[in-house]
This record gives C-alpha cells, sequence and structure tokens, in this order.
C-alpha cells in the first residue's frame, strides 16, 4: 500500500435522514484512509429539513457527488451511487451510520494483501434507541443462510458488485445486503471477518 493507495467510494443513500446525514458524511471524511470519494444519493426525498440539508450539500462539501433521483429504494440507491463510483473498493454506508477512523484502512489492507477475500466485515457498536455491541460472527456459509450476521457496511471490491448486477432493486421492503451476501457465497467468493476493527450504527 506505499506505492499505490486504491480509491474506495463510500456510498451514502438517503431518504429523509437528513438529521443524521451530515455526521455520516463527517464521519466518512474524518477517516484515517488518505483516498476516499464521497457519494450521496437522494432518493427522492421529500422531508422538508432533509431537502434542506441536500440544498446546501455542494456548499458545505463540495467535494461531495450528489445524485437526485426518484425514490426508488435503497437498493436501487445504493446501485445509483456506486455505478457513478470510480473506486476500486466499495463502502456502502446508510444515512444514519457512523464508521471508526481507521475502519477502511484495516479493510483496504486486508483485500490488498490477499486477492482471494471478497469482501471484509467488521464488529458493530450500536447507540441511539440500542446499546451495546454486536459481535458479528466468524464467516460460515451455511449459518448465513439461516441468518444474515454481516454488516450492509461491509467493504467490497467494485468487481464483486459488477460480477452479482448489484443489488435486487425489487427488495425495497429489505434484506437486500443479505441477499447480496448470499449470491457472493453462491459465486464461491472468500470472505474474512474483520475481527478488532469497530463500526459503529
Amino acid at each position: 500500500m506505499t506505492e499505490h493507495i486504491p480509491l474506495v467510494s463510500v456510498i451514502i443513500p438517503c431518504y429523509n435522514y437528513g438529521r443524521f446525514l451530515i455526521d455520516t458524511i463527517e464521519s466518512a471524511k474524518n477517516s484515517h484512509y488518505p483516498a476516499i470519494e464521497i457519494i450521496v444519493v437522494d432518493d427522492g426525498s421529500d422531508d422538508p429539513f432533509t431537502l434542506r440539508v441536500m440544498d446546501k450539500l455542494s456548499v458545505d462539501f463540495p467535494q461531495i457527488t450528489l445524485i437526485k433521483q426518484a425514490n426508488q429504494g435503497l437498493p436501487a440507491a445504493r446501485n445509483a451511487g456506486i455505478r457513478v463510483s470510480r473506486g476500486k473498493y466499495i463502502l456502502p454506508l446508510d444515512s444514519d451510520d457512523l464508521i471508526d477512523p481507521y475502519y477502511i484502512t484495516k479493510s483496504v489492507w486486508h483485500l490488498e494483501n490477499d486477492e482471494k477475500l471478497a469482501f471484509i466485515y467488521p464488529l458493530v457498536k450500536l447507540f441511539g434507541y440500542e446499546s451495546g455491541v454486536w459481535v458479528t460472527e466468524a464467516f460460515d456459509a451455511d449459518l448465513l443462510l439461516h441468518h444474515n450476521y454481516i454488516p450492509a457496511s461491509a467493504v467490497y471490491r467494485k468487481r464483486l458488485w459488477e460480477s452479482l448486477g448489484g443489488y435486487e432493486e425489487s427488495m425495497r421492503s429489505g434484506y437486500e445486503d443479505w441477499e447480496f451476501w448470499i449470491r457472493a457465497v453462491e459465486n464461491g467468493q472468500k470472505r474474512l471477518s474483520a475481527r478488532g476493527t469497530t463500526f459503529l450504527l
């Protein structure tokens, strides 16, 4: 990583979550990893406060790419952001999430040092209405069929998203990330649980 620092694209879909969005953007900007782009996808927000936040984004954060679209649901919003991304790696980040400053650095280090790895996922610290730590389980393909223990904000290569055809846009009511990981398993991908990395929801 001393000779080549790959770009990481942080994709932040937002639908009426303007009250959290700035903190999420600041969390990504505060990453110690030196090469990121941030793409915010406004998925047809109609909340007045969120609309005001969106109107100010280009002024307050001129380096951010903002995409506006009619409401199509979370998986379509993620796909829209990833489609225009330039990064080798993708970090989907929901608009009420925060990341540890070293999360991207640690994730890219693992992925750069093992081409067989498909994605990296972390431990999760809960805040707000819930508290505690979600100790995500070590990867087990059979266990994944029973429940999803992989956070949506795992870091992966963009070519994985391309090979899978993106997130399934018909799954607007949820579980789109679980379905995405299952298809990755079906493609014979190898993964790593990044123990010791903290992820804040």
